[in-house]
């Protein structure tokens, strides 16, 4: 299955901003955390994992608290075990959906979740893609 290409833009546009992130304005000091994670386990009967179906996510998790779209489900207040070893503040589960199933899945923090939703409605909005370019 391929990845569509608006797709393909937010991830790829999410992985540069870490990467190549400039200096932070002292309005938002907090810095962008994504860290990938491999499988998601609610109890022992359920566990989300890439190649996932999304009934199973919606059984696991309930519906999201907000979409970026219909690709990015998004679970605010995600509190996984590892949570509170980090002192990142990432309590936000991303969830990539494409075709009925899981792509990626990421535990995000605000500013990084703000970046996937810009790009995201950059990616569904080509117009907002080329005022950006200017």
């Amino acid at each position: 299955m391929n990845i569509p290409a608006p797709i393909r833009i937010v991830i790829i546009a999410a992985f540069a901003a870490l990467v190549f992130r400039q200096p932070v304005a002292a309005a938002r000091p907090e810095p962008l955390h994504l860290h990938p994670v491999g499988a998601v386990e609610r109890g022992s009967t359920f566990s989300i994992v890439r190649g996932s179906a999304v009934i199973e996510v919606r059984q696991a998790l309930g519906w999201p608290s907000e979409k970026l779209g219909n690709e990015i489900w998004i679970y605010h207040g995600f509190t996984g075990r590892t949570v509170p070893l980090r002192k990142d503040d990432c309590q936000i589960l991303a969830i990539v959906v494409i075709e009925g199933c899981v792509r990626e899945i990421y535990l995000v923090n605000e500013r990084a979740l703000a970046v996937l939703a810009k790009e995201s409605e950059a990616a569904r909005n080509p117009s907002t893609l080329a005022v950006a370019a200017k």
